[in-house]
């Protein structure tokens, strides 16, 4: 589906509105996807994110500083900053990790793929990252003692 401005709105990312429940650094890479797809120079990919940017994330884009806003790896690095997990998300999502099992229903790859964002989000990775799968894809009867 395409809008009169040309931009697909099947693949565009969903806008941003800064809450805690969104990962940004996954947002923002599907933004960047996006971009590079449609081959937005600099200037139209400065202002596709200004759009997107809504509530909470739109009040911040409006304070930012117009030196930020003129460049595109400025922009990101400000995002990042501020859109960035703070300490109290970070050791949620490890404690996610850790105590998340499959939900009934849940297919595997679905699981799978969700232990993985959550382990890209706290720096967790190989043996650490295998054994809380295979920990959340046990049936709970495996657990008792």
């Amino acid at each position: 589906m395409s809008t009169s401005t040309g931009v697909d709105t099947s693949f565009a990312p969903p806008p941003f509105r800064g809450t805690d429940r969104e990962e940004a650094e996954t947002w923002l890479i599907r933004f960047a996807k996006y971009a590079a797809y449609r081959d937005f120079p600099e200037c139209e990919k400065l202002n596709f994110l200004a759009v997107l940017l809504r509530d909470d994330a739109g009040d911040w884009y409006d304070r930012l500083a117009s030196e930020s806003k003129a460049n595109w790896a400025a922009m990101k690095t400000a995002f990042e900053q501020r859109f960035q997990d703070s300490d109290l998300m970070r050791w949620r999502k490890a404690s996610d990790i850790w105590n998340r099992t499959r939900a009934p229903g849940e297919s595997v790859n679905a699981y799978v793929t969700n232990m993985r964002k959550l382990a890209r989000a706290v720096g967790v990775d190989g043996d650490q990252l295998r054994y809380a799968v295979q920990r959340g894809l046990r049936p709970q009867h495996c657990w008792r003692t």
